[in-house]
């Protein structure tokens, strides 16, 4: 088992010092009591290459208490040729309790890394699991069998699926003939699993041993992991498969129909399960639907574009994360609860991550070639850099002036050794986002 390494190399493409929120989840506890969680993104800058921060928070509303939760975070690099990092790609909670999680992704130093699991229930060393080269992308419990959790790795390949059916202190890779990514399981029955493979939508009723389509839309591909939302009913389901579209299923998934899309916008939702009401965070708007989706009317207007958004499931109260400030909605009174100092490269915002946006690859890792996927509100000088662990660029795979639209490029990276490389995405000589991309041979 190796030991993170202090440092990482990584140059990335400019050294604009900003802090934003990018993520917002929200959770109930048994008491009834709301807890959200947030991530907010920091550039780190080295002197021979930047690193950047993208850790957990954890804000208790019951308590006011504002604490540091998960770390997610790529060291910036201060000598050549080291490095170190984690990132951690999915988190989940114990039905009804906030006291026990489970978190993934991957963890490395100079070398290709380490997919793991960890739990705070470990009193040691935090890693449950780990797996060689590949990241954990997702983790799901069960609602009916305390001991059953899922996990999968980030590669649509042999082995994809992991399960633990102690509570997650073994898990077993055994259905090594199973190429699907595992994207939920229903809250309803452990059993029904959701998956998507070469861009298109499955479904298991028998614990990912068999699969069937359900969806061959290819947008079911753009996204990391698709978002799934289940309605109370136990029938109708939401997906937000790409940043852009919302999806509704009218029969526990067998079948899938568009209900919302906007190229331009970075979609995100939350479902109060107590009356089926859905809220859509659509740009700087917060969109409310009462019929499925069928239809939708204006809730709230907010003075920046939305980058998370929670309700509290049978109440009036919202909550939502902006760049700069988490947000609490209660009717016509909008207060913000935490504010951000950043410095954010200019006044319009249009350079945060929830607008000009840099989707991870796929797949990832991946063999001899990848997507990336990238999108642009506005027009721009556009370039797309990768760049290798010494800092080195390896391509240059976009760089000319490009219209407002969203853009899909193809990498063949079929002549470089297997490794980490880093997907630089900058517009106007200003850094917007970067991925590590995984090559694996």
């Amino acid at each position: 088992m190796k030991k993170l390494a202090l440092l990482l190399l990584l140059t990335f493409c400019g050294n604009a010092d900003a802090s934003v929120f990018t993520e917002l989840k929200g959770v109930e506890d048994s008491l009834g009591n709301t807890h959200l969680f947030y991530r907010v993104y920091t550039l780190l800058p080295g002197e021979f290459g930047d690193g950047s921060d993208n850790s957990i928070y954890h804000f208790d509303l019951s308590t006011n208490s504002d604490t540091a939760f998960i770390t997610d975070h790529i060291m910036p690099q201060i000598v050549p040729s080291w490095g170190g990092g984690i990132s951690v790609e999915d988190y989940e909670f114990r039905p009804d309790d906030t006291a026990q999680y489970y978190y993934c992704g991957l963890t490395w130093g100079t070398d290709i890394g380490d997919g793991y699991i960890g739990s705070n229930n470990v009193n040691s060393f935090p890693w449950l699991f780990l797996f060689y080269g590949q990241s954990i992308i997702n983790i799901e419990f069960s609602r009916q069998n305390d001991s059953l959790l899922y996990a999968a790795l980030d590669f649509e390949g042999s082995g994809n699926l992991l399960i633990s059916t102690d509570g997650g202190s073994v898990w077993d890779n055994n259905m090594n003939t199973n190429p699907h990514s595992l994207v939920a399981v229903s809250p309803f029955n452990d059993q029904t699993l959701f998956s998507k493979l070469d861009d298109k939508f499955f479904k298991s009723i028998d614990g990912g041993l068999n699969y069937s389509l359900v969806d061959d839309s290819v947008i079911w591909g753009r996204a990391h992991i698709p978002s799934l939302f289940f309605d109370n009913d136990s029938v109708h389901i939401y997906a937000i498969p790409g940043h852009h579209h919302l999806f509704r299923s009218d029969d526990t998934g067998n079948s899938w129909k568009s209900v919302f899309s906007d190229s331009a916008a970075s979609l995100k939702l939350s479902l109060d399960c107590s009356d089926g009401a859905i809220y859509l965070a659509y740009n700087n708007e917060i969109l409310v639907s009462h019929d499925l989706g069928e239809s939708f009317t204006l809730h709230t207007s907010l003075d920046a574009n939305i980058t998370g958004i929670y309700k509290k499931p049978g109440s009036q109260i919202l909550f939502a994360s902006t760049a700069t400030d988490l947000l609490k909605i209660s009717g016509a009174s909008i207060t913000s609860i935490k504010h951000l100092t950043t410095n954010i490269p200019d006044e319009s915002g249009q350079n945060s991550p929830g607008n000009f946006r840099l989707e991870q690859n796929y797949p990832n890792p991946f063999n001899a070639t990848t997507k990336i996927v990238y999108s642009l509100p506005e027009a721009g000088e556009t370039m797309i850099k990768i760049y290798n662990l010494f800092g080195e660029t390896v391509e240059i795979l976009v760089n000319k002036w490009l219209p407002a639209g969203e853009y899909e490029k193809t990498w063949d990276a079929k002549n470089l050794p297997s490794g980490i490389y880093i997907c630089c995405f900058s517009i106007n000589n200003r850094i917007i986002n970067n991925h590590k991309m995984i090559l694996l041979k």
